[in-house]
């Protein structure tokens, strides 16, 4: 196979493997990056009462909170997405050290 992509007059570029921490050092941070899953929520709380807890730490984009299909109440956890990287870092700091409604919450990246 020929790993010639592009002839000019002067030079001949050739494709080359870039390797994973190359990749990774030039990859912009991925929505994924930057959404942490919250646990141990109470069963009444809401979309709205969860991104006032994340909000102090930056700019959320989104808030998403599983319901029970039966009750309409929360199923206990839920997912909160940063605009930034250092604030969804920022925003972990929570993990076990916030109660709401008698309940620790957990705080951790989504996988």
């Amino acid at each position: 196979m020929d790993e010639t992509i592009a002839r000019t007059r002067d030079n001949i570029v050739k494709k080359q493997a870039l390797t994973y921490e190359e990749i990774e050092a030039e990859r912009p941070y991925g929505a994924v990056d930057r959404k942490l899953y919250v646990a141990n929520l109470h069963f009444n709380m809401t979309e709205s009462q969860l991104r006032a807890i994340f909000e102090p730490f930056g700019p959320v984009e989104l808030v998403q909170l599983p319901l029970d299909l039966e009750t309409g109440h929360c199923k206990g956890f839920g997912f909160v997405q940063f605009a930034k990287l250092e604030d969804a870092k920022a925003a972990q700091s929570l993990n076990g050290k916030v109660e709401i409604a008698g309940r620790t919450i957990k705080v951790g990246f989504s996988l």
